[in-house]
Order: C-alpha cells, then sequence, then structure tokens
C-alpha cells in the first residue's frame, strides 16, 4: 500500500483481506504506472542503463532496490515475499514470485489489473516462518544478509555472462554484510559477470562477504580464480 501510495502515480487503490481458519490472504491493487515501468524509468533517469521489463522484474530478487534510498531500504517487497506463503506481483503481463510453483493457479482467482500493479500474498494461520529461519540474519545476528536464487535473475534460463548485469544487480548490495548467491538451476557462468561480481565489487566493497552454493567445479574454478587477483 505504501508503496502504491508513494510511487505509483495511481488515482486508485484497491485492498481486499479474506481470513479463513486456515490462511489470511490479502490482494492489493493500483492503477498506476506499473512497478516494473518504474524500476526501468529509474535505471534509464538516474543509472542512465536502458534494462528491459524483464530485468527490471528481477531486480525485485535481490532486496534492496529502492528509487529512493534516502527514505527506503528496499527491503518491504523482498522481506513480504520470504514469510508470505504464497506472493506474486503482476504488472504490464509480468508475474513476479520467488517460488513459481506454489502461485499456479492463483492468478485465475486473483483480480489482475490490466494497468498498474496487483500485490497477491497468503500467509498460514498456524505458520512458523520469521526472517531470522528464512535465511535473511548474517552471522552477526542483524538483517544485512541477502540470499540471491539466480536462476530467478537470468533472462536465458540457466547461464550467466553480461558484466552489465551484474553491475545491475550490485547496485542493491548496498548495506548488505553478507550476499550469497545460489547458483541452483545455473548452468554455465561466464567470466565478465564472476569478474563484476568477485573482482570488481569485492575490491570496491571488502566490507561485503561473498558466498557461493550449489556451484559447479567450473564455477569455483572460475570464481576462486577471480577472488585471487590482486
Amino acid at each position: 500500500m505504501n508503496n502504491a501510495i508513494e510511487h505509483s502515480q495511481a488515482s486508485q487503490v484497491v485492498a481486499s483481506l479474506q481470513v479463513t481458519p486456515i490462511e489470511m490472504t490479502c490482494t492489493i491493487s493500483d492503477n498506476g504506472i506499473g512497478i516494473f515501468q518504474q524500476i526501468k524509468n529509474f535505471f534509464r533517469a538516474q543509472l542512465k542503463l536502458d534494462i528491459s521489463l524483464e530485468d527490471a522484474k528481477a531486480q525485485l530478487v535481490s532486496g534492496g532496490f529502492t528509487s529512493d534510498r534516502e527514505r527506503h531500504d528496499g527491503e518491504g517487497i523482498y522481506d513480504s515475499s520470504l514469510l508470505a506463503d504464497s506472493f506474486l506481483i503482476y504488472s504490464d503481463s509480468l508475474i513476479f514470485a520467488r517460488d513459481y510453483e506454489k502461485i499456479e493457479g492463483i492468478s485465475a482467482h486473483v483480480g489482475l489489473v490490466r494497468k498498474g500493479t496487483t500485490v497477491y500474498f497468503s500467509v498460514h494461520r498456524d505458520t512458523q516462518k520469521t526472517l531470522k529461519n528464512a535465511d535473511h540474519t548474517n552471522s552477526d545476528g542483524d538483517f544485512s544478509r541477502v540470499t540471491l536464487p539466480l536462476r530467478l535473475m537470468t533472462l536465458t534460463g540457466n547461464a550467466l555472462y553480461a558484466r552489465s548485469q551484474a553491475r545491475r544487480f550490485t547496485f542493491n548490495f548496498i548495506g548488505k554484510k553478507e550476499v550469497i548467491f545460489d547458483f541452483e538451476g545455473i548452468a554455465e557462468l561466464g567470466q565478465g559477470f564472476a569478474h563484476e561480481i568477485f573482482y570488481v565489487f569485492r575490491k570496491a566493497n571488502p566490507e561485503v562477504r561473498l558466498i557461493t552454493r550449489n556451484t559447479t567445479e567450473e564455477m569455483d574454478k572460475l570464481i576462486n580464480r577471480m577472488l585471487s587477483l590482486p
């Protein structure tokens, strides 16, 4: 609701809440510019980068993206997607979700807007989820860790090559202490992407701990070579 009020340029916001003995579900829709278009416009105006709507959608995977860093930390959508049992954002005929298997069939029952943004989420009433057990706290116990399921961040499905793609996501690591790169579902890692993350970003931000998961032997060799560069 706050995002719709402050960022969407909408003239109308509609919210609905349903509570059953099993779960609570909420839908919030606005008739504004659309969240992915807003992100695309921000990159063009502020970072001089022309990204696609698909790339804009992928920005939400990492958490920390905000077009107004002085007033927002960009954690709202990321935290909500971790805590909800089902979570999706619909805009410009695109759907963002952290687990697409959990949202199959939901869109048929949700009033998805033709213009603007719809956010849907459900929470089981007996949920045990917390941010702490959602792999969101770092080794110091504070909420400055982010886990990146890289399969959701690549438009090619299973490959990460471009330096420019890596650079777009490092923008979101500001203020983090630990960043976990989960390579599950990624078949190929290019030198440009690896160099930008594990050398360029690491050299400029030595205080951020970079962690990898589910890498192949070839990926480990490439990443270790980037980490060993002076």
